[in-house]
């Protein structure tokens, strides 16, 4: 157990993710969390309700022409409610879906990622308030 969530320090993000203790360089701070994910067409993805695409948005990306979507939204947990910010502390693989931390985390600090460098991956793309 590293992490716990709790209010964002980032302006309008919510909910955020903090460490309960020290976080070495190099780890995996959510251990166990599935982060698999599966596709979705954009086709099955535009018969959807109005809420459910607005989830979709909220949580996923786009990536080869597909959602990539969690098994069961029920189902998240905490790694899912990590915001993003420009001087991140961790770094997402976008083909294992894992986040591993890119510097030392001080315990109380917020877990973040750069979303703003991973909208210029190739085959990705970010969706949001749309």
């Amino acid at each position: 157990m590293n992490c716990r969530l709790k209010p964002s320090n980032i302006k309008n993000a919510g909910v955020g993710v903090f460490s309960i203790s020290t976080i070495e360089k190099g780890v995996d701070p959510f251990p166990g969390c599935d982060t698999h994910l599966i596709p979705l067409s954009i086709k099955d993805y535009d018969n959807m309700t109005c809420s459910e695409q607005k989830m979709i948005r909220d949580f996923c990306y786009i990536s080869s022409g597909y959602w990539r979507i969690p098994k069961d939204f029920n189902k998240l947990d905490i790694s899912w409610y990590v915001n993003s910010s420009e001087n991140p502390n961790l770094n997402f693989d976008i083909e294992t879906g894992k986040y591993t931390t890119i510097r030392d985390i001080s315990e109380g600090e917020e877990l973040t990622w750069g979303l703003l460098s991973v909208q210029s991956w190739p085959k990705l793309h970010m969706v949001s308030n749309i």
